[in-house]
């Protein structure tokens, strides 16, 4: 199916003087695309929704075909100009990709020794920014050239760019925009705009992926608006020039000398360092994977409905900042998706062989996938290798994950104390039964916490001298756990971080005051804020209770509520060495 599909769309590329021709002569292009399809001998499907079908019975060209049945060819800029950043030599692949990676490491090399003697200090992230800003800054003309992509990469490339938005489409809500490109708003701006699905190309190069979003939406008959983001200032100047030629090319197209049209899809193209631009700058100050909220990094944050990482995933400092900031960028049930066209094999080489410019290699499993976002806002949906693959080639890479409102903790905290009376703005005010532990036994337990909505279990105990113990004693509830200052309560703030958590019994529950509670925590939802008014907060409350309570009642987080430490078993680490206050506070952490 890859050679076909190579082999047609270089046929239809050389002969786009023919096409404008048959246009011009009322000819039906449909036609011209039947004739050349009956002689490859091919099954012609004019509406897969799925660009790429690999492993399955029937070849389809389901990309090719949404673009001929709209009368519309491959663009005059040229498909063939791709940026692989984390290309390596892997077995039997091709003369000009060998061509590549011999480049891309004697430019590495240059840059290295231009800047110091000694590789690449892992621990220097911006030691490490200036090598890979420097390396592709000298390389951006080469990928600029339609000697930067081989023939048989082309295709894969199609399929990757059209999984990812199958993927996405696949995941959006009914909140989402709507997935019709047709209508007749072509010329009101506002709702052009809110009928894009935005997409955020990471590594974007020069803007080799952008063509491929513009077919594959046309098939798909949506709408997209991109943003391209690259750290090497050579890159995204060129990109920005080739997104102008394609959006001129479509303009012309589409208004075919009548009136005047805004663009199905539009580009931006920014220059920095993804991970910076999402989590801040010193992000790894924070050493928490959520980084900094500001003015700077919010305009990225929440922004997109899918993210694309094609080809230089390898070139990132840290692969866990890289998934954060993904996490970070994207709407609620977005999707992430890791792409490489030559394969993880074939990053792994470079790695091995360029580890100052490819310091991280592809996730090479499902289950290595899995566990990188286990920390992360991320669920993984699908792992596919091998796309496209020739004769001795690795073929394609494809890797995604949806956004989800939790994340698991990279360790379980466990805390265990006597409820204190608290703020007098639970149960009464936020309508939630509350439960604070005494900040002044826990301040060292919380020194490294970060302020935020956690999410775990809490199990009131009977109280120790064998009175009654009430309802809803000795059982496992679902609770929603603020860490913080509460800083929406202006003038009332918690003077030190404090341990709220708000429990959400099935049935009736007693006070508690005064009595034993253990609390075992296993996610994270969010970072605390303060809301402009009680009502966004409340409202703020109700949606950390509904996100806690899905989370709960999934694998790993249902497994929580039959730890020993909720039982209440005993102590893991008391606030006093001496052991005096063990019953009063203890705390710890343990491993999934």
């Amino acid at each position: 199916t890859t050679l076909i599909e190579s082999s047609i769309l270089s046929a239809l590329t050389t002969t786009y003087r023919m096409h404008k021709m048959l246009i011009s002569n009322h000819r039906s292009l449909r036609t011209f695309f039947a004739l050349v399809a009956s002689h490859h001998s091919f099954a012609f499907v004019p509406s897969a929704p799925c660009l790429h079908a690999p492993h399955s019975g029937t070849a389809t060209v389901g990309s090719v075909a949404g673009a001929i049945s709209n009368n519309r060819l491959p663009q005059q800029f040229s498909p063939s100009k791709m940026t692989l950043h984390a290309s390596a030599a892997g077995s039997g692949q091709s003369d000009e990709n060998m061509k590549l990676v011999e480049l891309q490491k004697k430019k590495s090399a240059e840059s290295s020794s231009a800047k110091s003697a000694k590789p690449i200090n892992s621990d220097s992230l911006s030691e490490h920014l200036a090598h890979q800003r420097d390396t592709f800054d000298s390389m951006a003309d080469f990928f600029d050239s339609e000697e930067a992509t081989p023939d048989d990469v082309r295709p894969i490339l199609q399929s990757l760019v059209g999984r990812s938005l199958a993927r996405m489409l696949e995941c959006q809500d009914s909140a989402g925009p709507s997935p019709k490109g047709d209508g007749d708003d072509d010329n009101d701006a506002s709702a052009n705009e809110s009928n894009k699905y935005h997409i955020l190309d990471v590594g974007c190069g020069v803007g080799a992926l952008f063509p491929y979003y513009v077919e594959a939406a046309d098939a798909m008959d949506i709408r997209l608006k991109v943003t391209g983001v690259d750290l090497s200032p050579q890159m995204t100047a060129l990109a920005k020039s080739n997104a102008d030629d394609l959006v001129a090319v479509e303009q012309e197209e589409e208004e075919g000398g009548g009136e005047a049209t805004l663009p199905r899809h539009t580009f931006d193209v920014a220059t920095g360092d993804f991970v910076e631009m999402v989590l801040g700058i010193n992000y790894y100050d924070l050493n928490d994977g959520a980084g900094y909220e500001n003015e700077d990094t919010n305009q990225y944050r929440s922004m997109y409905d899918a993210v694309v990482v094609n080809a230089c995933y390898g070139n990132f400092y840290d692969e866990d900042a890289l998934l954060a900031a993904c996490a970070q960028s994207l709407k609620p049930n977005g999707v992430a998706c890791i792409t490489h066209p030559l394969g993880a094999g074939f990053v792994h080489k470079l790695h091995e062989e360029s580890p100052d410019t490819v310091p991280n290699a592809l996730p090479h499993s499902h289950d290595a996938f899995d566990t990188l976002c286990f920390t992360q806002a991320l669920n993984p949906i699908e792992f596919v290798e091998g796309i496209g693959a020739g004769e001795g080639q690795d073929g394609g890479y494809f890797a995604c994950a949806k956004r989800t409102p939790h994340k698991a903790l990279s360790k379980i905290l466990n805390f265990r104390g006597t409820v204190a009376t608290g703020y007098g703005r639970g149960g009464k005010k936020l309508g939630f039964p509350t439960a604070n532990l005494p900040s002044s036994l826990f301040t060292e337990a919380l020194a490294d916490v970060r302020a935020g909505v956690y999410f775990g279990w809490a199990v009131i105990e009977s109280p120790e001298d064998g009175s009654d113990s009430g309802v809803g004693c000795n059982i496992p509830h679902k609770a929603v756990v603020n860490v913080g200052y509460s800083p929406t309560f202006e003038g009332k703030e918690n003077a030190e971080k404090i341990i709220e958590a708000h429990l959400c019994p099935e049935g009736e529950l007693s006070d508690f005051y005064g009595q034993k509670m253990s609390m075992i925590l296993g996610g994270f939802l969010r970072p605390e804020r303060k809301f402009p008014s009680f009502p966004d907060l409340i409202a703020a409350i109700n949606n950390d209770v509904t996100c806690a309570k899905r989370a709960l009642d999934l694998e790993p987080f249902a497994g929580l509520k039959t730890e020993e430490f909720v039982a209440g078993a005993g102590t893991i680490n008391s606030s006093d060495d001496s052991g005096d206050q063990e019953d009063e506070a203890s705390w710890g952490t343990q491993d999934w």
